[in-house]
């Protein structure tokens, strides 16, 4: 009898521990085996996209030389802030060129073009944008014939918004509301973060 219960003994240890050896190398080894598995695949498709962002680079050096030469065209066509008070000029010139009255002058200070941000800190060129609304009075021929002429001056002008309205008061004639936007260009500039 005594025998039969070590047998029984034996038996039942030797089905504990295989249960126990199967139930963690199947059960809870697989799952850690799964999590670590997914975990594995998501940093090889990680990899994958820095390779695919590293091989595109020569691309984007290139792009960013193209960008440095189109600033450096730029830089013919908006003046520096020493010149910036002649393109103003210019265009004062321009309204009386086509007869147009002036009724009011007004750049902005406020410097509205969009932030340019780099991996420095600072850039080598920066554009910055101002507008200036123009109230003017003349005939809409002539207003029409100062807009065209202003976008073929040698500095860059755009039109930002026009507004026509009827004067009444003076017969053939129309108040104009243009906003310019003027542009400047420093270099060596730093941007603030």
């Amino acid at each position: 009898m005594s025998h039969k219960i070590k047998y029984y003994s034996a038996l039942i240890g030797l089905i504990l521990i295989t249960s126990s050896w199967l139930w963690i190398n199947c059960g809870v080894l697989s799952q850690t085996k799964e999590t670590n598995h997914d975990k594995l695949n998501e940093i090889d498709r990680r990899i994958s996209e820095m390779e695919t962002v590293k091989n595109k680079y020569p691309d984007i050096d290139s792009q960013l030389s193209s960008w440095g030469d189109y600033l450096n065209t730029l830089k013919l066509q908006i003046p520096t802030k020493i010149l910036y008070m002649d393109q103003l000029q210019t265009i004062r010139e321009l309204a009386e060129k086509h007869q147009i009255e002036i009724l009011s002058f007004s750049p902005d200070i406020n410097n509205s073009f969009p932030a340019i941000h780099s991996l420095t800190g600072s850039i080598p060129k920066h554009i910055e944008r101002y507008p200036v609304l123009i109230r003017l009075f003349g005939t809409y021929l002539n207003v029409g014939a100062f807009c065209e002429e202003l976008q073929e001056i040698e500095t860059v002008v755009n039109i930002g918004n026009i507004k026509f309205e009827t004067e009444l008061s003076r017969s053939g004639g129309v108040v104009c509301h243009l906003i310019l936007f003027t542009y400047m260009f420093e270099e060596g500039r730093k941007l603030s973060s």
